[in-house]
């Protein structure tokens, strides 16, 4: 047996990383022990389209043969030839008949079905014993089923990624100017594991010499034939450390060779016939370790840049696995030296900017930083298919130039590093503004044991030391110091930094966000905790004592203060306008809490430096507010503020009592109530807004809240047909029934509410410098809160008042009138006034309700006398009775129904029991010419219905059908001829569009709704005439539904008697549109139709929830503001509602 092997075993924090070199010296004998055998299966997969044209045949014929036979391939050896157009193909050819194939271009770019095929091709037909495949990808343009091939590509890698040893590559073929796909392509090029990959950018008009000799050289020395397999008696062995899967065998090829085992081996490791001998090496160092994977490291950098193009979640996975593990081996590793170990240990500024110097020196060498820009790049997925191509290439995305390919490229977002780095270096330039500041009294931070300016200054060293190219966004966040009170509160996105709230504040503990980071990286992931309290440290709100630093700060470095606070709000970096405001604000707004409780000299005086700096970071960025606080015209309405918040009013606050404008400051009651009521809405609004059903859930709400029971409490009607009093006669219940226990809970979701009344007492007291004053401020009781609001009544019965505003006015359009600047809610100064509001409203649905059941009984009424009055028509006994009944129609008690025309109740019944000839009707033929025609054919031809016209039908053969089973032909040929007569529609002077007019009508014009009715309805010689007369022929049209190759059409009539109220002013329809069988939420179009008064409806063209089979519309009126009447009154004009979708 030969000379055993060296295994090299490194310890790492998940087991060990193996290093075997493998040397083959050629000798037969000595590669025999180490060797073994190897299947190869060679997969070409090729693109077959049109646009490949002749490249087809050529590659076939010419160029593979001449590739398989400079790898030495045997001439029987089989080749998978895979091609993909419309339809994908596998043909099994020997390599030597390469040449005699016949197969030419077609079809479409469809590449996933061929991955599709080549994974049925290894899951079914590929050897057992082959585990090494080659693949070699060729296509010419952009597929046409992207996504598809990313899903297929991504279920093919996780089948065989791990399971076989696999060089693939590609050729992006130009067949002409159009760029191939290079994400396409790429999704396969992800399947390598032996070697670097080549995107191969091959043109047409080179020689097949040339095109063999390239894309041979990519399988020429990947040693697939001839790899060694190195056995393991236990199941520890991976290729990478991210592999979730272990082997007990192993690939190895010629020259070093790298991988991973999950513990120390303790049975035996052989290659071939060789043993291999293990060696334990001392623990890994940051330089060792990447001394040890340097034959890697480009293999590995490759391959992110090939998953950042697939882009894939899977591949995103895969990054992210690759990334995890180098990133914590190499924290871990760097965390272990001595050196880091004693700048971690020392908190100071001084020991953080050393800290950089060093990190900056060991970036720059280390090759993850290199990965980590790479998998961090996010913008390599937008890149067209020639820039994919350019960035697969680049040697090292860490060059200028790979970097700004992606910049080109993507326009959007924002670079915080040149942000913050152009605002160091500005700062920098004028640091010497701040040099007659002493800061020996300013607030020192426990951990960095400096001051704000001390980390101004520090960071500006960074310009002088020039170390800023070399550091980003987040190492200047960890060095600016900016000391203030530490706190703890929500991390999120915040995209409204308003709504951040402080959830505890540590007074006493000064400390810098800078800290909390620098803490952060130093206890390898643990929180910086306030000293003697040991609580958690989120966040930090700052304080400015000299206002010389803060208009520094905002003068040339406006979004570093930003950016702090962005990573205390949401721990990333955002561009989003007065976060700092906000975050000081927030720790205003929960000081006033505090101090409720606690008025130590330390929170006193907190409060006094938070407000003072509150004031100089907001400036006036609230003063458009200022001009509100006036008084106002009417004193019935809601104070208006311009519907902002407590958040937004501190600051107006604070100018109010800079200003000490008596008239302003009698105003700070009626705005304290105002904030009331704003507070509570948003709090209420918070259990129901973002919801599809939010209008429902406030109304459910409230009416647990009044208990409100329309079933208890309603007003019955009188029996059918019965007169029902008037409206004016009847007492409407309108009694609050408050739902106590409900109450208290929504009320618990704003307890914070009535600290507001206490925001003027403190904010005055900082302003006037009168700090012991606040000492004097009483702790919050009714009592305080109500003299504060001036209301004389009970605090929970005002608060009751405003959830009720809360649920009723739910959207801000209903509470604000911003162009007349005023409010649409009355000021709960007055109960008797609110409590009046509460019951019109309760009243107003209960007349609702009434007008409900008015509207439901009508509809039954009249239902119930529509078929009783046809009835009465078919069952008629004389030719006056028939003209009667259809004439004049039924009265019962004050309701009179007629069946008008054919969009009157009883008209469809009445159509169908006539044409039923299993019904009783002792004078059909009667009733039916009159139905047709419309007119009393036996006395002067006077009208009888249908304001004597003929009946609008789009199928006259089904009364024909009567005639002729009854035996009337004669009878028939006579009524039809008076009905052609009279069914002409009459044209505007001039002809239509379509080229009809009086002189020449369309089928549609004698009352066909198609033109194969009408066709089938006449005699050929009539339909020949009437051909010949048309200028063009407009085929298959209707005037309810159409279809064409553009789009679907349908339409109907929705019953007057679907209107429902919906609000004080307004009525609602529910429209069924499912009889059209859209397949598609189509456009829907409305008009509106009556008797009368139909035209002073308003919004009914609006729609609605549309979806494939319903629509809502809501109707108001200029006429009847009152919903009650506006539904009576649809009733009794029968507004119809006319609709139509357009749909594919």
């Amino acid at each position: 047996m030969a000379t055993d092997l060296d295994l090299f075993l490194y310890p790492n924090e998940n087991g060990f990383i193996g290093k075997i070199a493998l040397n083959t010296t050629g000798n037969v004998a000595i590669d025999k022990t180490l060797l073994s055998e190897s299947k190869i299966s060679t997969v070409v997969i090729l693109d077959r389209s049109g646009s490949m044209g002749n490249s087809v045949p050529r590659f076939v014929n010419e160029i593979l043969p001449g590739i398989f036979k400079a790898l030495d391939y045997n001439k029987n050896d089989t080749i998978i030839l895979i091609t993909f157009d419309s339809t994908p193909n596998l043909y099994k050819i020997p390599a030597n008949q390469l040449s005699k194939f016949s197969i030419k271009c077609q079809g479409q770019t469809f590449m996933a079905t061929g991955i599709s095929t080549l994974t049925k091709f290894i899951r079914n037909d590929l050897p057992k014993d082959c585990h090494s495949l080659r693949l070699l990808t060729i296509s010419d343009g952009e597929v046409q089923d992207p996504a598809n091939v990313q899903t297929e590509a991504a279920q093919l890698a996780s089948l065989i990624k791990n399971e076989f040893t696999i060089n693939s590559q590609a050729v992006r073929l130009f067949t002409s100017s159009s760029q191939p796909d290079t994400k396409a392509v790429s999704s396969l090029l992800q399947l390598n594991n032996v070697s670097n990959v080549n995107l191969l950018d091959l043109q047409t008009s080179l020689t097949n010499i040339e095109i063999i000799a390239t894309i041979a050289s990519l399988f020429s020395n990947d040693s697939l034939n001839r790899h060694a397999i190195l056995k393991s008696d236990e199941t520890i062995l991976k290729s990478t450390p991210w592999q979730t899967t272990m082997n007990n065998t192993l690939s190895l090829f010629p020259g070093e060779n790298l991988f991973w085992l999950s513990k120390l081996p303790t049975g035996n490791l052989i290659v071939g016939e060789t043993n291999v001998k293990i060696h334990i090496k001392e623990g890994l160092t940051v330089d060792t370790y990447e001394n040890l994977l340097k034959t890697k490291i480009e293999y590995y950098i490759n391959q992110l840049k090939i998953l950042k193009i697939v882009n894939t979640n899977e591949s995103k996975n895969e990054i992210k696995d690759m990334m995890n593990y180098f990133q914590n081996m190499e924290s871990s590793l760097l965390t272990n030296q001595d050196d880091v170990k004693i700048l971690l240990n020392d908190s100071s500024l001084r020991a953080r900017l050393q800290y950089l110097k060093t990190s900056i020196i060991r970036k720059k060498k280390s090759f993850v930083m290199r990965m980590s820009q790479i998998a961090n790049d996010d913008k390599v997925s937008q890149l067209n298919s020639a820039q994919q191509a350019d960035y697969l290439r680049a040697v090292d995305n860490t060059s200028k130039n790979a970097r700004g390919l992606a910049r080109r490229a993507v326009t959007q977002g924002l670079d915080f590093n040149e942000i913050l780095r152009k605002e160091v270096r500005i700062m920098a330039e004028h640091i010497h503004e701040l040099q007659d500041i002493n800061d020996n009294d300013h607030l020192v931070s426990f951990f960095s044991q400096d001051t704000t300016l001390g980390g101004i200054r520090t960071v500006c060293e960074l310009v002088s030391d020039n170390m800023l190219d070399d550091i980003d966004a987040n190492d200047i966040l960890r060095m600016i110091n900016i000391v203030g009170v530490g706190c703890s509160g929500p991390i999120g996105e915040f995209p409204d930094p308003m709504t951040w709230r402080v959830n505890e504040i540590y007074v006493g503990c000064y400390v810098s966000l800078s800290d909390v980071l620098t803490a952060f990286i130093q206890s390898q992931g643990r929180s910086l905790q306030a000293p003697a309290i040991n609580k958690d440290i989120t966040n930090v709100i700052p304080i400015i004592e000299d206002e010389r630093i803060a208009k520094f700060l905002q003068k040339y470095a406006p979004s570093l203060l930003e950016y702090t606070c962005s990573i205390g709000m949401r721990r990333l970096l955002a561009d989003v306008p007065m976060t700092a405001g906000y975050t000081i604000c927030a720790g205003v707004w929960k000081l006033i809490e505090d101090l409720n409780i606690n008025k130590s000299e330390i929170h006193l005086r907190t409060f006094n430096e938070v407000v003072k700096t509150y004031e100089i970071v907001v400036g006036n960025y609230f003063q458009h507010i200022m001009p509100y606080i006036k008084p106002q015209q009417n004193n019935q309405l809601s104070y208006y503020i311009a519907n902002n918040g407590t958040t937004n009013m501190i600051s107006p606050f604070i100018k109010l009592y800079r200003e000490n404008d008596t008239t302003k400051l009698e105003q700070i009651p009626k705005i304290l109530r105002a904030l009331y009521t704003y507070e509570i809405w948003q709090a209420i609004r918070r259990q129901y807004k973002n919801r599809d059903d939010s209008d429902q859930i406030a109304q459910k709400m409230l009416d647990q809240l009044i208990g409100l029971d329309l079933n208890k409490y309603k007003t019955s009607l009188q029996p059918s047909f019965e007169v029902e009093p008037s409206l004016n006669e009847i007492q409407f219940h309108d009694q609050i029934h408050t739902d106590e226990i409900y109450l208290d809970e929504l009320l618990k979701t704003v307890y914070y509410v009535d600290y507001i009344t206490l925001l003027p007492k403190y904010i005055s007291a900082v302003i006037n410098n009168n700090i012991d004053s606040m000492k004097n401020i009483p702790t919050i009781n009714e009592k305080f809160i109500c003299e504060e609001l001036q209301i004389n009544y009970a605090l929970k019965t005002f608060k009751f008042y405003n959830v009720f505003q809360a649920l009723v006015y739910t959207s801000k359009a209903s509470r604000v009138d911003s162009d007349n600047e005023v409010m649409k809610m009355i000021d709960l100064v007055d109960e008797q006034a609110a409590k009046k509001v509460v019951q019109d409203y309760i009243r107003k649905r209960f007349e609702n309700q009434y007008a409900t059941d008015l509207a439901l009984k009508g509809r039954a009424e009249r239902t119930e006398l529509s078929t009783i009055l046809v009835q009465s028509i078919l069952q008629a006994t004389g030719h006056s009775q028939v003209v009667q009944l259809m004439r004049e129609g039924l009265t019962r008690g004050k309701i009179q129904l007629a069946i008008a025309n054919s969009s009157s109740l009883g008209f469809i019944e009445l159509k169908n029991k006539l044409l039923d000839l299993n019904e009783n009707v002792p004078r059909r033929l009667d009733i039916i010419k009159i139905f047709l025609l419309g007119r009393d054919y036996k006395q002067n031809d006077e009208p009888v219905w249908n304001n004597g016209n003929v009946l609008f039908t789009p199928d006259l053969r089904q009364f024909e059908n009567i005639f002729n089973t009854l035996g009337f032909d004669a009878e028939w040929a006579k009524i039809k001829e008076e009905y052609m007569k009279r069914n002409l529609h009459v044209y505007r002077d001039g002809f239509n569009r379509h080229g009809h007019g009086n002189t020449k009508p369309s089928y549609w014009a004698y009352g066909y709704m198609t033109l194969q009715m009408y066709k089938d309805t006449i005699s050929p010689e009539e339909f020949q005439e009437y051909s010949l007369t048309q200028t063009q022929t407009q085929l298959n049209q209707t005037n309810s539904s159409q279809t064409t190759g553009l789009a679907y059409y349908c339409g109907g009539i929705s019953s007057y008697t679907l209107w429902q109220t919906f609000s004080s002013d307004g009525i609602t329809m529910i429209i069924n549109t499912a009889s059209c069988n859209f397949n598609s939420t189509p456009l829907y179009f409305t008009s509106m139709a009556g008797t009368s008064d139909h035209w002073s409806l308003i919004g009914y063209t609006a729609i609605y929830r549309p979806s494939s089979n319903v629509f809502t519309v809501y109707a108001r009126s200029t006429y009847y503001p009152n919903g009650t009447f506006l539904l009576i009154e649809s009733q009794t004009f029968q507004w119809n509602v006319n609709w139509f979708g357009l749909s594919h």
